[in-house]
C-alpha cells in the first residue's frame, strides 16, 4: 500500500533561503504567541498590554510581508505539478487559512487591547463577543497548524515527493524516514 502512495513523478522544487527563513521565523512567532499570550485580566497591567500590542503589531506586519513575499516573489507551495488536484487544493486552503487565522487573531487581539484600556463600547461590541471570536481564530489556527504538520509528515513519510525537503532541507545521510525521497 505504501508503494502505491509514494510519488513517482517529478520532485518538488526547493524553496529559496528567504522563504525558508521566513517560514521558520513565522512558526517561532506563532508558537511564542500561543504560549505567552496574556489573559484578558492581565491587560490591566500597562506593561503586559504594551507587550501584547507590540507583539500583535509585529506579528501582523511580519505575516503581511511574508504573504507578499510568498505570493509576489518567493512562490507559494512547491507541490510537484503532477501531484493530485486534492493536494493542491488542500495545500492552498490550509496555507491561506493559516494567514486568515493569524490576521483574525491579531485584529481581534488589538480590539481586545483597545477595549481593555479604552472607552466602554460594550453596547456596540461586547468584549465577550470579541473574546469568543479571538478564541475561535486561535483554535482554528491551532487546528490548521496541526493539519499543516500532518501534511508535512504525509509528504516526508508517505509521498516522499521532496515537499518536506523543499522547506526544511535534507540531512545528507538521511533523506527521509525510509531512505531517499526520490524514486530509483
Amino acid at each position: 500500500m505504501m508503494k502505491r502512495l509514494k510519488h513517482a513523478g517529478t520532485s518538488a522544487a526547493l524553496h529559496g533561503p528567504v522563504t525558508r527563513v521566513l517560514h521558520l521565523i513565522g512558526g517561532a512567532l506563532v508558537v511564542y504567541g500561543l504560549i505567552f499570550s496574556a489573559d484578558f485580566a492581565d491587560l490591566s497591567n500597562a506593561t503586559v498590554l504594551r507587550r501584547d500590542v507590540l507583539f500583535a503589531l509585529a506579528l501582523g506586519v511580519f505575516f503581511v510581508c511574508r504573504l507578499l513575499w510568498v505570493t509576489l516573489v518567493g512562490g507559494a507551495s512547491q507541490l510537484p505539478s503532477d501531484a493530485p488536484r486534492w493536494e493542491h487544493w488542500l495545500s492552498r486552503a490550509v496555507h491561506y487559512g493559516v494567514y486568515a487565522s493569524i490576521f483574525g487573531v491579531v485584529l481581534t487581539g488589538l480590539a481586545i487591547a483597545f477595549l481593555a484600556r479604552g472607552p466602554n463600547y460594550g453596547a456596540l461590541l461586547p468584549q465577550s463577543t470579541i473574546l469568543d471570536v479571538h478564541a475561535a481564530f486561535a483554535n482554528g489556527l491551532i487546528a490548521l497548524i496541526g493539519l499543516h504538520l500532518c501534511g508535512a509528515a504525509w509528504h516526508w513519510i508517505v509521498r516522499r515527493d521532496g515537499v518536506w525537503e523543499a522547506m526544511v532541507g535534507t540531512i545528507p545521510w538521511k533523506r527521509g524516514p525510509f531512505g531517499s525521497h526520490r524514486s530509483t
